[in-house]
């Protein structure tokens, strides 16, 4: 039986690393990266909205009728290269869309074209 953090296809299976998520430091794995064109564009919708629970301070993002946790520079506004990843808690094993700065979670962008 294969975890739910274990990719599935070709290539080297996702490293783990800390990241900071509404305020919290989760475990987590980029499962796969997309530019939000590109998420857009695969998820059928037109916009994604950044918002905040006014109940919790927690910061997330809504994409049509589904919502994913931003990181912490988002929420900071040091959000200036938005890209949206899947990502898998390494111990808990749920599977779920972020959005975060292209290059945070441990592999920095040498080149963009």
């Amino acid at each position: 039986m294969t975890s739910p953090c274990t990719r599935r296809g070709d290539g080297p299976p996702p490293q783990p690393f800390k990241i900071n998520i509404c305020g919290m430091e989760s475990n987590l794995k980029f499962i796969e990266t997309w530019e939000v064109a590109q998420f857009k564009a695969q998820q059928g919708v037109e916009k994604l909205e950044v918002k905040q629970n006014l109940h919790t301070g927690k910061v997330f993002f809504v994409y049509g009728l589904e919502t994913g946790p931003c990181s912490r520079k988002v929420e900071t506004g040091q959000l200036t290269d938005p890209v949206v990843s899947q990502v898998c808690n390494a111990e808990t094993g749920e599977l779920f869309m972020m959005l975060h700065q292209r290059g945070e979670g441990g592999a920095p962008t040498l080149a963009v074209f």
